[in-house]
C-alpha cells in the first residue's frame, strides 16, 4: 500500500484525529497527532491514538520506518478486517465512527506529554515535539 507520509506542525483548527477506510478501493487515509523525541540516541515517533511507534538513528529513518513498515502494515491489517471487525478494533483504541458515508472515524483524546515520559521511561527534561502525521 503506497502512501505519502506527511508530518507537519499542529494547527489550532485540527485538534481531532481522523481515519477513513475505503474497503472497495482498499485504502486508508488518516491524520493523527504524533510525538517525536529521542530515547537512547534513537529518534522515536509515537502515535498514541493508534498505539503505534517507529524509531531510527535519525528523524528521516524513523519517518521511513513509520511510513514503509508500521503504518503500511497497520493499514493492510485494517483493510483485511471486515467492516464490523474494523469498527470494533478501532473502538477498542478509542475511535468513534462518524455519521455519514463509508467508514469514517474520529478520535479527540487528549494526550498528556507527562504520560509519554512515564510510558517510555524518559527523563523529565526530555524534549517532545508534537506534530500532525498524515498518511
Amino acid at each position: 500500500m503506497a502512501h505519502e507520509l506527511i508530518i507537519s506542525p499542529p494547527s489550532n483548527s485540527q485538534r481531532e484525529s481522523f481515519l477513513e477506510i475505503d474497503f472497495v478501493r482498499r485504502q486508508v487515509r488518516l491524520a493523527v497527532t504524533g510525538f517525536t523525541f529521542l530515547d537512547h540516541e534513537h529518534t522515536i515517533i509515537y502515535l498514541p491514538s493508534l498505539n503505534l511507534s517507529a524509531y531510527g538513528n535519525s528523524q528521516e529513518e524513523a519517518k521511513t520506518m513509520l511510513s514503509e513498515v508500521v503504518l503500511d502494515d497497520f493499514c493492510e491489517n485494517l483493510i483485511a478486517l471486515s467492516p464490523v471487525e474494523a469498527r470494533e478494533f478501532l473502538g477498542d483504541l478509542g475511535w468513534a465512527m462518524d455519521a455519514g458515508n463509508g467508514l469514517n472515524f474520529s478520535n479527540s483524546a487528549f494526550v498528556d506529554k507527562d504520560g509519554i515520559l512515564r510510558n517510555f521511561d524518559l527523563p523529565q527534561d526530555t524534549p517532545i515535539s508534537e506534530q500532525v502525521v498524515s498518511f
